[in-house]
């Protein structure tokens, strides 16, 4: 499905593809669009003067007539990776506000699920639009996923540290790698976000891992808010001064770190989940943190 993105005012005349493919010239006819029914018990709402619909949960929904809809699909957010000092989870894809036109018919949401520790997480999709879910971070020494946006790198061993995991055009950035150090307090990168790249933990013997990438603002729900932020990444915490990765703004997980548990990405954000940790050389992960779901908007009209 090709469509066009438009800026943040109403619309007349403008171009864009039905979600069957066929080019139409459409207008803002808002409040002519309506809805007959819904599966999936989606939050019914208003914003910007038109009706909005939130799906958490995947279902569909059935329009009456045809007509002009925003929309915005964020997949679900990576997990960490399942092993100790691993990369934070990738943010879900955030595909930027479109504007299309419906016809009247039912169409399929699917909201993808945040991805379990050492998971990525799964697609949400409007239509023929999919999101893709955020890639797992990296184990020690091991890539971060691609995905929505790509997952940390796991903490590396000497020249081999785990490489941040690809983030898809247009949909989120990339992850960030992990520490090349294996020895006194390894970290793991932070997980992409959907307006940055995570980051990789600063020098070869670090006391911070690496940071979520931030996630990107809309005003689709009628106030702005920030969503599919990063996971920060894991780190061994042989000192009160080792840190775990900052999580990204916008629902991202914290990463564990010297009195800091992990945490698990925000639901319906897309968030990444928190980076792994370890306490001792060679001993058990600690903490380790899952994804947060996504979510679909559907607003009746144009912005």
């Amino acid at each position: 499905m090709s469509v066009t993105t438009v800026n943040h005012a109403n619309v007349a005349g403008y171009k864009a593809r039905t979600l069957r493919g066929a080019v139409q010239t459409g207008t803002s006819s808002q409040g002519l669009v309506t809805v007959s029914s819904t599966t999936g018990s989606p939050t019914v709402g208003t914003a910007h003067g038109l009706d909005l619909y939130t799906f958490t949960a995947t279902g569909s929904v059935t329009f009456a007539t045809g007509g002009v809809v925003t929309m915005l699909v964020i997949g679900g957010g990576g997990g960490c990776g399942n092993g100790a000092v691993s990369g934070g989870g990738g943010a879900g894809g955030y595909t930027t506000e479109y504007v299309v036109t419906v016809e009247a018919r039912a169409y399929q949401v699917v909201v993808g699920g945040g991805g379990a520790v050492g998971s990525s997480g799964g697609d949400s999709q409007f239509g023929l639009l999919t999101a893709n879910g955020g890639g797992v971070g990296g184990l020690a020494q091991t890539a971060g996923a691609t995905g929505g946006s790509g997952g940390g790198g796991g903490a590396g061993g000497g020249a081999s540290p785990g490489a941040g995991g690809s983030g898809k055009t247009e949909q989120g950035s990339n992850g960030g790698a992990g520490s090349s150090d294996l020895g006194t307090h390894p970290c793991g990168g932070g997980g992409g976000g959907a307006n940055a790249n995570g980051t990789a933990p600063t020098g070869s013997s670090p006391t911070i891992a690496g940071t979520g990438g931030a996630g990107k603002s809309s005003s689709i729900t009628g106030s702005a808010t920030t969503r599919a932020g990063g996971g920060g990444g894991g780190a061994r915490v042989t000192n009160s001064a080792v840190q775990g990765g900052v999580a990204g703004t916008g629902g991202g997980g914290q990463g564990h770190g010297s009195n800091q548990s992990s945490t698990a990405g925000t639901a319906n954000t897309g968030g990444g989940g928190g980076g792994a940790g370890q306490t001792t050389t060679g001993g058990p992960m600690v903490g380790g943190s899952a994804g947060g779901s996504g979510v679909v908007f559907l607003l009746l009209g144009a912005l």
